[in-house]
C-alpha cells in the first residue's frame, strides 16, 4: 500500500506521504542531475574546456608571454618548465576527453554502474590534473617576466 496521497507521483514528498514541496521537488531534480550519464557529460564538457584552455595557454606562453621577456631571451631554459607543464595539461585533457574502449555487459546493471564509476573517476582525475598543471604552467610562465622587473 502506498503512503503517497492520491495523484502524487511515486517517490515525491516526504517519507510520511506528504505532498511534494518546492524543497523536495528541487532535491529530486538535483538527484536526477547526479545520475552517472549526467556526471560523465559534465566531466566530458570540462575535459573539452581544459583541452581548449591548455592549447591556448601553451600558444600564448610560447608566442607572446614567456618567450618575449628579456630574461627568457638570455636564459631560454626558463620557459621550458612552463611549456612542459602546458603540454602535460594538454595531454591530460586530451586523454580525459577520450572514452573507454572497455566492453560492458549492458544487461548486468552492476557492471554498468561499475563502468560509470570507473569512467567518472578516471576522466575526472585527468581533468583535475590538467587544471592543476595548467595553473602551474601559467605561474611558471610569469616568473621570468617578474624576474626582469
Amino acid at each position: 500500500m502506498s503512503t503517497a496521497p492520491p495523484g502524487a507521483a511515486p517517490g515525491t514528498g516526504s517519507q510520511r506521504g506528504e505532498p511534494p514541496t518546492l524543497r523536495t521537488d528541487g532535491l529530486e531534480q538535483a538527484a536526477a542531475e547526479l545520475a552517472p550519464h549526467h556526471s560523465l557529460a559534465r566531466v566530458d564538457s570540462a575535459a573539452k574546456a581544459m583541452l581548449g584552455m591548455s592549447g591556448l595557454v601553451g600558444s600564448v606562453i610560447t608566442a607572446f608571454g614567456a618567450l618575449g621577456s628579456d630574461a627568457v631571451r638570455e636564459h631560454p631554459s626558463l620557459a621550458l618548465p612552463a611549456l612542459v607543464l602546458s603540454a602535460l595539461a594538454l595531454a591530460c585533457a586530451s586523454w580525459a576527453s577520450v572514452g573507454s574502449v572497455e566492453k560492458v555487459n549492458v544487461d548486468d546493471l552492476s557492471e554498468v554502474e561499475s563502468f560509470y564509476a570507473r569512467e567518472i573517476e578516471r576522466r575526472g582525475t585527468l581533468v583535475r590534473a590538467s587544471g592543476v598543471l595548467l595553473g602551474l604552467a601559467i605561474l611558471l610562465a610569469l616568473l621570468p617576466m617578474l624576474a626582469c622587473t
